[in-house]
């Protein structure tokens, strides 16, 4: 019996060390022109990654509010998308690109747990807390991993003159940590596919709107997508209050 349990034990331990190492690497697609973003982020003072387990700081402003205010003044406005029709199938699933056996989405889950996760290549316990409402969360089922920003406002916004290589690397993207959050399931259905002017974090908490207000910036500025007039109006106007 012990010994079933030290190797369970010894079994986390790995993967918890697989999913921290993935977290901190910085080249996790080819270095190449179709995948890597534009390189606006040398404007942003990026934070650390989170380790497992360090969840609570982990959903915090990638830039200042001077860094993200001049990062939105740099935006494309658009307010004619001549995008085709939407399908989240141009952006394929949840890839595994390190080989660990954890997809994207296994990784979000074990990184950003309150605790150590349960299970190997599939998540099957932990604790997460929603930082958009606030809702903690006992089983995996319950959560879903949101792109901050949708990918079919990313596909309206630009990403639709992409290859596949290059929407999937965005599908995808665990370099930076504020581009992929554990909610709610119930919230990430409510805020669905819209922008900050058409659906804002319930939360009480002025911190958390900023941080979901800049970090939308710099994901925008990054990816070289385009805004609305209204989108640019009330980020603007956001960052202000908010920040």
């Amino acid at each position: 019996m012990w010994i079933a349990v030290l190797i369970g034990v010894a079994a986390l331990a790995v993967v918890g060390a697989l999913v921290a190492a993935r977290w901190r690497s910085t080249t996790p697609f080819a270095a190449t022109p179709s995948r890597v973003p534009p390189s606006s982020t040398e404007l942003v003072a990026r934070s650390a990654p989170p380790s497992p387990g360090e969840s609570e700081g982990s959903f915090v402003p990638i830039a200042t509010k001077e860094q993200a205010t001049e990062l939105l003044a740099g935006l494309a406005v658009d307010d004619g998308s001549s995008a085709p029709s939407y399908s989240r199938d141009a952006f394929g699933g949840w890839l595994d690109e390190d080989g660990d056996c954890l997809d994207t989405r296994a990784e979000v889950l074990a990184v950003e747990s309150l605790v150590a996760v349960g299970g190997k290549c599939t998540v099957t316990s932990g604790r997460w807390e929603s930082p958009y409402d606030g809702t903690v969360l006992l089983t995996p089922d319950g959560v879903d991993i949101d792109h901050v920003v949708a990918l079919a406002n990313a596909w309206e916004s630009g990403a639709w003159r992409w290859n596949d290589d290059r929407r999937a690397a965005f599908a995808n993207d665990l370099t930076h940590p504020e581009h992929l959050v554990a909610v709610s399931a119930s919230i990430n259905r409510a805020k669905g596919a819209r922008s900050p002017d058409e659906w804002m974090i319930p939360s009480k908490s002025r911190g958390t709107r900023c941080t979901y207000l800049v970090n939308w910036v710099v994901i925008k500025a990054r990816w070289g997508l385009s805004i609305t007039s209204s989108e640019l109006d009330t980020l603007q106007r956001g960052i202000r209050s908010q920040c």
